[in-house]
């Protein structure tokens, strides 16, 4: 799995992680991945459940560490 990019939002608060994930898949075209890293809690359990609701595919959604999730979500749009 090759993410088109990268987004660190573990010093961010729910709900302004959803809100740089979606700016971040804005920039992709359809298809391409991102790869978010996420502080454990409400981001970790909040931003892969709304991006699923928005369309884009949860491709995997790891636990790091104690205080980091890794997801990687596709784009909607691409095939």
């Amino acid at each position: 799995m090759q993410p088109k990019k990268r987004l660190d939002v573990t010093a961010d608060a729910c709900p302004v992680t959803l809100v740089r994930a979606l700016l971040a898949l804005e920039e992709l075209a359809g298809g391409d991945i991102l790869e978010v890293h996420l502080a454990a809690g409400e981001a970790a359990k909040n931003v892969p459940r709304s991006l699923a609701c928005g369309g884009h595919k949860i491709l995997s959604l790891d636990r790091l560490d104690e205080d980091t999730y890794l997801l990687y979500v596709e784009k909607c749009g691409g095939e």
